[in-house]
C-alpha cells in the first residue's frame, strides 16, 4: 500500500475517535467475552501492556479484582486524547501513555516508563492498521518487548458473515479513494451512533492472522471466535513469543 493512501485511512480512524469517542466508550464499558476467556486461559502475571487502551476498561477491570492471575503493573497505550481523558486515574503501578501505534518507535514509550512486559493484549486494533507491512511491523515491535515465551493476546472484528453487518460496508468513493488503492480486505464501516462517521476495518481470515504471526515470530496457541449477539463477531488468537 502506498505511503500516501495508508496516511489518508489512518487519518481517517483518527478523526473518528477523535471526534466520537465519547459515544464510542459509552458502549464499550464491559469486557466482552472474548476477553474474559483470553484471561482465564493466560491468567497473567507481572506486567501487562494493554495496546489501543481506549478509555482503559481493562485497567478498571483490573482494578476492581475481574481480571485473573497476578498482574502487579498495567501500561495502557493509546493514540486519541479524547479516550485517554475518559480513563481512569493514574495510580504508581497503573499507568497510561498517549503515543500513536502506526509510528515506528512507540515501544520506546514502555522502555522509559520502566515497567515489566510479561503479556501484551491488543484488542480490536490491529483491523484498524492499513497496510500489511504495517500490521507485521507492530506485531513485530511488540515481540521486541515480551521476554521468551511471553503471551500476546489480539482481537480482529468479524463481520461479513452477517448479513445485515457486511450490508453496511460502504464503497471508497465516500472516502474520496478508489478500490484500486486499497488491499484486498479493507473495507470502509460507517459508525451510526450519534451521527455519520467513517472508519478503516481490514478484515482478516484465520489463515491470515495466524501467518502475520508467524511471520513476527511468534508461536500460534489457541484461536477462538466469541463476542457479539451472534457470539462469533470477534476472532481471538493467543500467541507466544518464539
Amino acid at each position: 500500500m502506498k505511503r500516501s493512501i495508508a496516511e489518508r485511512l489512518l487519518e481517517l480512524n483518527r478523526r473518528f475517535y477523535e471526534g466520537w469517542g465519547g459515544e464510542f466508550a459509552s458502549s464499550r464499558g464491559r469486557l466482552h467475552p472474548g476477553m474474559e476467556r483470553t484471561f482465564l486461559e493466560l491468567r497473567p502475571s507481572g506486567g501487562l501492556l494493554d495496546l489501543g487502551c481506549g478509555h482503559g476498561r481493562l485497567a478498571r477491570a483490573w482494578k476492581e479484582g475481574k481480571i485473573p492471575g497476578k498482574i502487579t503493573h498495567y501500561a495502557g497505550i493509546e493514540f486519541s486524547r479524547a479516550l485517554l481523558g475518559l480513563a481512569p486515574a493514574e495510580e504508581e503501578n497503573l499507568r497510561f501513555l498517549q503515543a500513536d501505534l502506526a509510528r515506528p518507535g512507540w515501544s520506546g514509550e514502555i522502555r522509559r516508563l520502566g515497567f515489566p512486559v510479561e503479556t501484551v493484549v491488543c484488542f480490536s486494533v490491529l483491523h484498524h492498521l492499513p497496510g500489511r507491512e504495517n500490521r507485521l511491523g507492530l506485531l513485530e515491535e511488540t515481540r521486541s518487548l515480551l521476554p521468551p515465551g511471553g503471551a500476546l493476546a489480539l482481537s480482529v472484528w468479524q463481520f461479513l458473515h452477517v448479513p445485515e453487518l457486511a450490508a453496511k460496508v460502504l464503497p471508497w468513493s465516500e472516502a474520496g479513494l478508489e478500490e484500486g488503492d486499497l488491499e484486498p480486505g479493507d473495507l470502509l464501516f460507517p459508525w451510526g451512533r450519534g451521527g455519520k462517521a467513517l472508519r478503516y476495518v481490514h478484515h482478516f481470515d484465520k489463515g491470515e492472522l495466524e501467518k502475520l504471526l508467524r511471520e513476527a515470530g511468534f508461536r500460534v496457541g489457541r484461536v477462538f471466535r466469541s463476542d457479539g449477539r451472534t457470539g462469533d463477531l470477534g476472532l481471538y488468537v493467543l500467541a507466544r513469543k518464539e
